[in-house]
């Protein structure tokens, strides 16, 4: 893409996006809507509070902190597997979409939008 169009995507993204034709599917993708999202949502915790439990260390702060970097891993991972759990497109798919749909206009119009 155009160094200029990227640079003003960087910038204005958030008000572009409000205003595409994908900002319902957008806002929608962040919302807590459908069971998945709540199961993504409790499945780190639930990481967490069964690894502490275990007890498979016996020295309690680094079970503390194996089980917070679990509880984090397992969140990212709920994050990558979301759009196959839910339904939902990613954001970032969404963004791209757009990105493309007002690259496609500049390169249209010769104006940036």
């Amino acid at each position: 893409m155009n160094k200029e169009f990227d640079v003003y995507w960087s910038t204005h993204k958030k008000r572009l996006m409000g205003t595409s034709p994908f900002q319902e599917e957008w806002n929608e993708s962040k919302r807590m809507s459908t069971a998945g999202d709540w199961l993504l949502l409790a499945f780190p915790v639930v990481v967490f509070v069964a690894f502490v439990s275990s007890g498979l260390i016996k020295n309690e702060l680094l079970n503390y902190v194996i089980g917070g970097v679990l509880c984090g891993l397992s969140l990212v991972i709920g994050e990558y597997i979301k759009p196959y759990v839910t339904g939902k497109r990613s954001i970032g798919e969404i963004e791209k979409d757009a990105k493309e749909y007002y690259f496609k206009q500049y390169q249209e119009t010769g104006k940036l939008p």
